[in-house]
């Protein structure tokens, strides 16, 4: 098995299989299966995916400020 890194540190993972709904891909001699749903509709085995995941810190600030708001409306009934 390949590892492959970007100089970007982005992690890259090579599709070994492609099974009903699910792509399992070789990833820091991991074997992980992931949603086709989630992946280019064009993926076939051999592939090597760029994989680039970052937190959204507006998302994340809005979510908390609603659960929040959601739980301070239930302590007032």
């Amino acid at each position: 098995m390949v590892i492959l890194e970007s100089e970007r540190g982005i992690s890259m993972l090579i599709v070994d299989q492609i099974i009903a709904e699910w792509a399992i891909v070789e990833w820091q001699e991991q074997m992980i299966k992931l949603p086709l749903a989630l992946l280019p509709s064009t993926i076939k085995e051999g592939d090597v995916l760029e994989i680039n995941i970052s937190i959204n810190q507006d998302a994340t600030t809005e979510r908390r400020k609603s659960l929040e708001n959601r739980l301070n409306n239930l302590w007032q009934r």
